[in-house]
């Protein structure tokens, strides 16, 4: 994996219109001359040291350089920790022809679904649930435009591999977490590193299919 889909420090806890000089549903990396570039899937446009479009009230986390920063609420960069509801639109104070990949926090609730739409990358934060609990997320009728997942459990994992992600259980040290997966389950993989603290669900191989998977949590044996 690479960058904030990789192994990197542990994710404190990662909507929009995009323009012409933001990405497409094609996957490549855009940005028009003197801008700021960002990766595929991301929220927001690329602009002259600054992404636009971003939703006030939002919560983002920023990937670049291998590195995954928190967006304060002044719209500037800080520490993971320092994420915060942005209060206005826009992350500012970026360095041009540099790439960013740009995730909205969601917080993922008990018993519920993050369905994914029409959303780019983004961070569930699963953190909170407790034995016997389950959240679904869903990517509808057709391939969001969102390439990444990642679901932040809040606690160390073990590694695990394997095509498809349909009924795979990982393990942590207090809760285990097993994916069970409807449908399109061959063409999503998770991708998660030992010490990692979150699950990561590469939807790039999708194509028009629908995806759909339950996470159950429970206690660890």
């Amino acid at each position: 994996m690479k960058g904030i889909r990789g192994s990197v420090c542990v994710i404190a806890v990662l909507a929009v219109l995009v323009l012409a000089a933001a990405c497409g549903d094609d996957g490549d990396v855009t940005s028009p001359p003197g801008s700021v570039v960002l990766a595929a899937g991301s929220w927001g446009t690329a602009g002259n040291g600054i992404i636009t479009g971003l939703a006030s009230g939002g919560i983002y986390m920023v990937e670049t350089g291998g590195e995954i920063k928190g967006v304060k609420d002044d719209g500037t960069l800080g520490n993971q920790g320092e994420a915060a509801a942005l209060s206005g639109t826009a992350i500012t104070g970026l360095t041009n022809s540099v790439t960013y990949d740009v995730y909205k926090v969601v917080t993922g609730a008990t018993g519920g679904t993050t369905a994914l739409g029409t959303s780019y990358n983004t961070v569930i934060d699963i953190s909170g649930l407790v034995d016997t609990n389950t959240h679904t997320v869903a990517a509808g009728s057709s391939k969001p435009p969102a390439q990444y997942v990642i679901v932040n459990v809040g606690q160390a994992l073990e590694s695990t591999s394997g095509a498809g992600i349909a009924s795979q259980q990982i393990e942590g040290a207090t809760l285990d977490y097993t994916f069970g997966t409807t449908t399109a389950d061959n063409a999503v993989f998770l991708d998660i590193s030992a010490g990692d603290e979150w699950i990561v669900l590469d939807l790039s191989g999708l194509t028009g299919s629908s995806f759909t998977t339950t996470i159950t949590v429970k206690t660890a044996d």
